[in-house]
C-alpha cells in the first residue's frame, strides 16, 4: 500500500517529484510556500521523517502526508531503484499538472536541496561523494519530467563545481557543450586536474580539450587548474568572461596562461601556486600579448619567480586596487613584486617556504620596506629573523599577528617597550599559543601581556592549529 493518503493531491505526483519528496524526508526542516496564481497555492513542509503537501482551491483544503515508517531505510540513503520509491498507480489529475508547472525559481530552490546531503560536515569524503552521485542521478531523472523541469534541473547541475580529471570526462563535457543548439549551458565553476602528470602526450591533449571547453563557457564565475597546464594560443578566439571573478591555478607557465588573462576584465581574486615564467616554446613572447586590465583585490602568490617586466605586465592594472596579499617562497623576486604593487597593499600575510613552512623567509623580510601603507600584517612560521622583520616594517600598523614562539615573544616585548615603534598598533594576535608551560614561559607570557596593556594594545591568544 502506498504511504500517501488516498485523499491527497500528492498521490498524483509524477515519479520524479515523488522520489524528490522522499529524498527531502531526511533530518532537518524546510518549508516553501508556492503561490503561482492568486486563486490557488501549494504548500510544501519538510521535517524529520515527514513530507507534507497541501493544496487550497475554491475554498477547500486538501492535505497529504508522507511518513517514513519505523525501521525503514532513510530515503536520502535508499537506492533510487528501491521499491520504496514506487509511486501509486493512479491517473494524472489537475493536481499533477499543477505540480509539473511550478514556477522555475521554486523548482530551482527545491532541486538545490538535493545537494544538502554531501555538504554535511558529519559525512566522510566517500559518503559525501556517494551522496553527490545520488543527487546527480535524481536531477537527471527530474530532467525527463518536462521541458520546464529539464531547464531548472540543468541549471542546478551545471552551476555546481565541475571537476575534470581525465581526457575521457573532458571529451564528454566538450561534446555536450558543442552539441548544444539552444541557450548555452550555465557552467559556472570549472576545475581541471590532470591525474597523470608524467604522461606528456596525454597532458598536452588534455590541455587542448580544456582550452576548447573554457571557450564555450562564457558565463564562468570561477576557474581552477591544478597540476595540468592551461595552454591558450596567441590568436585564440576567446569570449570576454565578464562574470569570472576568481582564478586559481597551480603549476602553470605564464606565457601559456597569458592569452587568457586579457579576457578577464572583472577578475578580483587570483591564486597562483608554482608559476613558471617561460615555457621555452618558440613564438611565445609576452610582448605580443596585451596586458590584462583586471583590478585585483586579493592576490595569493606562492613559489613564483618572475622578472620585473613580467610582474608589471601581470599586475600593473592592480597597482591601486589590491587590498590583500599573501606571499610564500618568491626568492629574490619578492623585492621586485614589492616595487610593483607594494604601495597599494593594506593587508599582508607572509609565510615560510612551502617545503618547510615552519621556517622563515629572509627574502620576504627584505621586501617589507616596499609596503608603506600596510594596516595589517600576519607572519606564519617560527624561524624568522624577528628583530630585522619588526624593524623592517615601514608602515604604521593597526594589527600584527605572529606564530607564537619564545624568540618572537622576547623580541616583540623589547620592540613594544619603545613607544616610537608602531605607535598606531591596536591589536596583537599570537597564533598557535601553547600556554605558559614552565616558569620561564609563564614569565615571558606575563611580560608580553604587560607590554601590550601598557600601550593599550589588545592581546589575543589563538591556541593549536596548523601552520598556515
Amino acid at each position: 500500500m502506498s504511504p500517501w493518503a488516498h485523499n491527497s493531491p500528492s498521490q498524483h505526483l509524477p515519479q520524479s517529484l515523488y522520489e524528490l519528496s522522499s529524498r527531502l524526508a531526511a533530518p532537518g526542516s524546510r518549508s516553501l510556500t508556492l503561490e503561482r496564481y492568486s486563486s490557488s497555492s501549494h504548500h510544501i513542509q519538510v521535517s524529520r521523517g515527514t513530507v507534507t503537501f497541501s493544496e487550497r482551491s475554491d475554498g477547500t483544503s486538501r492535505e497529504g502526508t508522507h511518513r517514513r515508517p519505523s525501521g525503514m531505510v532513510t530515503p536520502a540513503r535508499a537506492p533510487l531503484h528501491s521499491d520504496y520509491y514506487k509511486p501509486s498507480k493512479v491517473r494524472s489529475s489537475a493536481g499533477d499538472r499543477k505540480l509539473r508547472a511550478l514556477p522555475p525559481e521554486i523548482l530551482i530552490q527545491v532541486f538545490e536541496m538535493l545537494f544538502d546531503d554531501h555538504n554535511s560536515a558529519l559525512l566522510s569524503k566517500e559518503q559525501a561523494l556517494r551522496a553527490l552521485n545520488r543527487s546527480i542521478q535524481m536531477l537527471s531523472r527530474c530532467c525527463l519530467v518536462s521541458r520546464l523541469w529539464y531547464s531548472a534541473a540543468r541549471g542546478v547541475l551545471y552551476t555546481r563545481r565541475l571537476v575534470l580529471c581525465n581526457i575521457k570526462t573532458a571529451r564528454l563535457l566538450l561534446r555536450t557543450l558543442q552539441g548544444n543548439t539552444g541557450s548555452p549551458y550555465p557552467v559556472r565553476h570549472l576545475c581541471f586536474c590532470y591525474q597523470n602528470p608524467y604522461d606528456a602526450v596525454g597532458e598536452q591533449t588534455f590541455a587542448q580539450i580544456v582550452t576548447r571547453i573554457v571557450s564555450l563557457c562564457p558565463e564562468l564565475w570561477c576557474l581552477e587548474a591544478e597540476w595540468g597546464p592551461l595552454e591558450f594560443p596567441f590568436l585564440a578566439s576567446l569570449p570576454v568572461f565578464q562574470s569570472l571573478q576568481w582564478l586559481r591555478v597551480t603549476s602553470q607557465y605564464l606565457d601559456l596562461l597569458a592569452p587568457l588573462l586579457p579576457h578577464l576584465p572583472n577578475l578580483t581574486r587570483l591564486n597562483i601556486i608554482y608559476l613558471i615564467a617561460d615555457s621555452s616554446r618558440p613564438g611565445r613572447e609576452m610582448r605580443r600579448i596585451a596586458p590584462p586590465t583586471f583590478r585585483l583585490k586579493t592576490l595569493q602568490l606562492s613559489q613564483a619567480e618572475l622578472t620585473l617586466s613580467q610582474y608589471q605586465w601581470l599586475l600593473a592594472s592592480s597597482s591601486h586596487s589590491l587590498e590583500y596579499l599573501e606571499l610564500q617562497q618568491l626568492s629574490r623576486s619578492a623585492d621586485l613584486l614589492g616595487r610593483t604593487i607594494g604601495r597599494a597593499v593594506s593587508s599582508l600575510h607572509v609565510k615560510g617556504p612551502a617545503d618547510s613552512p615552519r621556517k622563515g623567509d629572509p627574502d620576504l623580510v627584505d621586501a617589507l620596506p616596499h609596503f608603506p601603507k600596510l594596516k595589517s600584517l600576519r607572519v606564519s612560521g617560527y624561524g624568522w629573523q624577528w628583530q630585522k622583520l619588526f624593524y623592517n616594517i615601514a608602515a604604521d600598523l593597526r594589527s600584527l599577528a605572529v606564530t607564537y614562539s619564545r624568540d618572537a615573544a622576547e623580541i616583540l616585548v623589547v620592540a613594544l617597550a619603545n613607544p616610537k615603534w608602531q605607535p598606531g598598533l591596536r591589536t596583537v594576535t599570537a597564533f598557535h599559543y601553547a600556554g605558559g608551560g614552565n616558569e620561564v614561559g609563564r614569565s615571558l607570557d606575563a611580560q608580553l601581556e604587560y607590554a601590550c596593556s601598557k600601550r593599550a594594545i589588545n592581546l589575543f591568544r589563538v591556541p593549536g592549529g596548523t601552520i598556515m
